[in-house]
């Protein structure tokens, strides 16, 4: 089974005499707790602790998020925009009420010159952000300049 391990996929299997962790994108690897501290300090820094809920089983549609979000940053990347639509609707299929999945799309339609679409998500995005969201003021910022272009 897949497990919420940050910022790489690790399964495991379960045994009689206990979990084995294992790293599929190295060959199978079979990783201890220790392994697992180093991995996640390699990708978040020295002072990462390992907590118990890193190596807890992922529900299927974590992983199916998680998967859909890896594919949408590697578009991004890309700058193939479309298809980071596409995986920003598969996200909001998944997780329908995700205020910043609207923000999101409304950026990447801003990015395609989509702007009436842009406003409506952005501006939908300040209705259900509370006031301390730190995103607020790039997403008006954002909405004044779609504004600007279309006068």
């Amino acid at each position: 089974m897949g497990m919420s391990f940050p910022g790489h996929f690790l399964v495991k299997y379960l045994t009689p005499p206990g979990e084995i962790v294992i790293d599929p994108f190295r060959g199978g690897a079979i990783l201890s707790r220790r392994d697992c501290t180093e991995l996640l300090r390699k990708q978040f820094g020295e002072e990462a602790e390992l907590k118990p809920e890193y190596l807890a089983a992922a529900t299927h549609k974590q992983i199916l998020a998680r998967m859909v979000n890896n594919l949408k940053g590697s578009y991004f990347r890309r700058r193939n925009f479309s298809k980071v639509l596409t995986m920003i609707e598969l996200s909001l299929a998944i997780d329908p009420g995700g205020r910043e999945t609207l923000r999101e799309r409304g950026m990447v339609y801003f990015l395609m010159s989509r702007h009436a679409e842009a406003m409506a998500d952005l501006g939908a995005y300040l209705q259900l952000a509370p006031p301390d969201d730190p995103d607020v003021k790039e997403v008006r910022t954002t909405l004044q300049r779609i504004r600007a272009m279309m006068n």
